[in-house]
């Protein structure tokens, strides 16, 4: 409703001034004018130029994704985890209830998580990346990633020293990455934390991780 009225204000603002009726006829040939210039067929080399584009795009982020996990996280890599990693990532991981800021935050966290589970691996179960036609906003690109983990209770973890289990769960992963450096701006990680607690016997209410 208040949309139909602001384009009637509008309508009669271009008509009682002369300036801007003027402005809206330049403004609609100018839109005529160009869908005259476009065929059927150039609509259709466009279109297919853009699904190139956003395929080439797309798996750009699907194996900067793939490095993120299996040559950065599984292998506790600082060098590969710093290039694709924004200096000011922020992120929420599974194990600590207050979020991160900056690489020297996040490396900290994958080496208390490998320490307290050896063998520490991710494996990606499925991907959706955004297209550019969703994802322009703010000039990122989102993913969602759906993992499966698994490690060996190796040190303490939980509240609960290491206990020689091999334990395994679910999660869930969210990025936005930076649309030109295809850095990682935000990680929010969501997982199975109950059914890994009842794993390894620690108590709902234990955290793993403080600091």
């Amino acid at each position: 409703m208040h949309k139909h009225k602001h384009k009637n204000t509008q309508a009669a603002a271009g008509r009682g001034n002369p300036t801007a009726k003027a402005f809206y006829r330049q403004d609609k040939n100018k839109i005529k004018q160009l869908f005259r210039t476009m065929n059927t067929e150039q609509q259709q080399q466009h279109l297919q130029q853009q699904y190139r584009m956003d395929a080439s795009k797309e798996q750009q982020v699907q194996a900067l994704l793939e490095r993120y996990y299996y040559q950065g996280w599984n292998k506790s890599n600082e060098t590969i985890m710093t290039q694709v990693l924004d200096p000011n990532v922020q992120f929420r991981g599974t194990f600590r209830r207050k979020p991160l800021r900056g690489t020297a935050n996040f490396l900290n966290y994958m080496h208390q998580s490998h320490r307290a589970l050896a063998n520490n691996t991710i494996e990606i179960q499925d991907v959706c990346i955004s297209s550019t036609s969703n994802m322009t906003e703010g000039g990122h690109y989102k993913a969602a990633v759906r993992l499966l983990n698994h490690g060996v209770h190796r040190g303490d973890f939980f509240g609960i020293p290491g206990s020689g289990h091999e334990v395994s769960w679910a999660s869930a992963a969210f990025f936005t990455l930076h649309s030109e450096t295809l850095q990682i701006i935000d990680i929010w990680v969501v997982g199975d934390i109950d059914g890994l607690k009842h794993q390894i016997g620690a108590p709902v209410e234990a955290i793993a991780f403080e600091t």
